[in-house]
């Protein structure tokens, strides 16, 4: 199953399949192989679920070669776990290629879904009076839409300070 191609999983559902996928053995081997801890690893796989399917395909590509060099490396490691590991490495290396202005697009994509949201979050703040945190988790669990409470926060100043402001002056 390649999971890059099948549109009709969310990003959640990528990401537990890719997560799932490894045994708990092949963890330690994949910490040791890719200098990264499982925190590591559980964020590459996020990000990989993040990306479009144009650069998921990417990434596998790279892992194809990634693979090939572990596995003339590592031959005692099962392909499974090499194939793991390659692509954890993949997903690191394609990030690093991103240029950071393109890094800036994406800070503008999260501004533009929490503006589309902002009824809901405007809402739950001041008629059910809920923290930025509770805010944040509750965007992920009914949208699948994941920010910091601290950026929520910011957002929240910048517009409604300024509106809080504007029916000051009038």
């Amino acid at each position: 199953m390649n999971i890059s191609r099948d549109i009709f999983f969310n990003k959640k559902q990528i990401y537990l399949k890719l997560y799932q996928r490894i045994k708990m053995e092949n963890v330690k081997i994949c910490e040791t192989l890719t200098k990264l801890n499982v925190k590591g690893i559980k964020k590459a796989f996020k990000d990989f679920a993040n990306f479009d399917i144009d650069a998921r395909n990417e990434m596998f590509k790279m892992q194809r070669t990634h693979f090939h060099k572990l596995k003339e490396l590592y031959k005692d490691y099962s392909n499974e776990t090499l194939s793991q590991c390659s692509l954890v490495i993949a997903i690191r290396e394609y990030i690093k290629l991103i240029p950071t202005e393109e890094c800036f697009i994406r800070q503008g994509n999260v501004e533009r879904m929490l503006m589309e949201r902002w009824s809901y979050i405007k809402k739950s703040k001041l008629e059910k009076k809920l923290s930025f945190r509770i805010i944040a988790k509750n965007l992920y669990e009914k949208f699948g839409f994941k920010v910091e409470q601290s950026y929520i926060c910011k957002i929240w100043n910048k517009i409604e300070g300024d509106l809080k402001n504007g029916e000051k002056n009038s």
